[in-house]
């Protein structure tokens, strides 16, 4: 009986853990330009960033993310990622 409390302990300290690291992800510059809207639209609520439905394009949800994440003012959607 102590075995299985333990296990069950350990199960719920190691989850808590893993929700951390998931919830304190950053993704870098190149990681989030990769990004399609599908997988932007995720990480932008995660972020507690509210997309208005009309900027529901690919660069404005970019720009938002990068500028939230990592502070980035000037974003180019011209430019090619490499």
């Amino acid at each position: 009986a102590e075995r299985i409390k333990a296990a069950k302990a350990a199960a719920s300290v190691s989850a808590a853990a893993m929700e951390n690291l998931v919830n304190a992800w950053k993704p870098t510059v190149p990681q989030l330009k990769a990004m399609s809207v599908a997988e932007l639209t995720p990480l932008l609520k995660s972020w507690k960033v509210h997309i208005d439905p009309a900027g529901f394009s690919r660069d404005v949800m970019l720009a938002k993310a990068l500028k939230v994440i990592h502070n980035v003012e000037e974003y180019d959607p011209l430019e090619f990622v490499d």
